[in-house]
């Protein structure tokens, strides 16, 4: 699939309010989860809620599911405890523009310090944006944030710069940031997901993605579990692991790029010699999709094939001229040379070189 969508997120609710609804489901609309039914073992049996209204309800169920966000009541109510945790690494300015022409593509940016954005969306309007550090970031007027959003845009593409002046921002500037967090997915009677289970920091925009395919392992799971053909406890262990082996590379992809920091000069031609190569190009999209796993596009081999690429000359600068001599050039019967070419790559990839140590 060479694609990628980039709905407004009150239609897709709707649209998979409308999907769930058609399939069998039985959507009640105000209801507020405020606390759990368990038997004598712990185990969760059912919900406790109440309307607008402040009616009571009770309904029981083999398993209470959690799709209720990174703030989530249900994670709250079973004590699910978070791993692998880190802080607020950037935050966004973004809004939406009309009459912004475009040829479909996703567009990312990123220089001193900013990561600056910009796609297509529905009924004619593009998401435009910028993330900056912690830091450099502040919440100041609409006018400063149109300046600070098209002023990044200058340093990146001044063509389309000029083309947000020319056109108009439809919408308030809305702010954003998140924690990087995985919980635990599972525990007797329950089940979290989307980013009550998982949030990593938006700058891969993939958090949809993540939902709908953690969503899809918790369907398996509970298929085998309510069905008698696994025992449900088991079901949902294993939906646990397998959520974590999904995610897990993904999420610390996310976490390094979402740090915004300046790449190395290895770095950057690493990332220019990829878009000479129709394959690692491909590769690194799907990667930044989620559809190709950080380890495998950054396993030696695929590393190895990628200074294939690399300018010719003294472009690339010496390091890199050297492992492309260590990994190509050096006699066969020095097998080290590899593994020093390896460490140098490493050393000097910043966070794409640790997946190669």
């Amino acid at each position: 699939m060479g694609e990628a969508y980039s709905p407004d997120r009150g239609k897709l609710d709707r649209i998979l309010l409308d999907a769930a609804v058609k399939a069998g489901a039985e959507l009640r609309a105000g209801v507020s989860l405020r606390g759990l039914v368990t038997d004598d073992d712990g185990t969760v049996t059912g919900v406790r809620g109440e309307t607008e209204d402040r009616t009571p309800v009770v309904e029981r169920a083999r398993v209470v599911v959690g799709a209720d966000g990174s703030n989530s009541t249900l994670a709250r109510l079973v004590g699910a405890e978070k791993y692998d945790a880190h802080p607020v690494l950037n935050k966004s300015h973004w809004s939406y523009w009309e009459g912004l022409p475009h040829d479909g593509r996703v567009r990312t940016y990123r220089h001193a310090g900013k990561h600056a954005f910009t796609w297509p969306t529905h009924d004619g309007l593009t998401i435009v944006g910028v993330a900056l550090p912690v830091g450099d970031f502040k919440a100041t007027s609409e006018e400063e944030r149109d300046r600070t959003v098209i002023s990044a845009f200058e340093e990146v593409d001044p063509q389309r710069a000029e083309l947000l002046r020319r056109t108009s921002r439809v919408d308030r500037w809305m702010t954003g940031a998140v924690p990087n967090f995985l919980r635990r997915a599972h525990g007797p009677g329950w089940a979290l997901v989307g980013d009550a289970g998982y949030t990593r920091d938006p700058i891969t925009a993939a958090g949809i993605a993540d939902a709908l395919r953690g969503a899809e392992l918790l369907a398996q799971a509970l298929d085998a579990g309510l069905s008698g053909s696994e025992p449900l406890p088991a079901a949902l262990a294993r939906f646990g692991r397998e959520r974590d082996d999904l995610v897990t590379g993904h999420y610390r992809y996310t976490r390094d790029h979402a740090t915004i920091a300046n790449h190395t000069r290895e770095e950057i031609e690493f990332i220019r010699a990829m878009s000479r190569s129709p394959t690692h190009g491909r590769e690194m999209v799907g990667m930044f999709a989620t559809m190709v796993s950080p380890s495998e596009f950054y396993s030696a081999a695929n590393i190895h094939a990628l200074l294939d690429h690399l300018e010719p000359g003294g472009g690339p600068g010496w390091k890199l001229r050297m492992v492309r001599w260590l990994v190509r050039g050096a006699p066969r019967h020095i097998p080290a040379a590899t593994r020093v070419a390896d460490r140098l790559i490493a050393e000097n990839l910043g966070p794409m070189g640790q997946y190669l140590t």
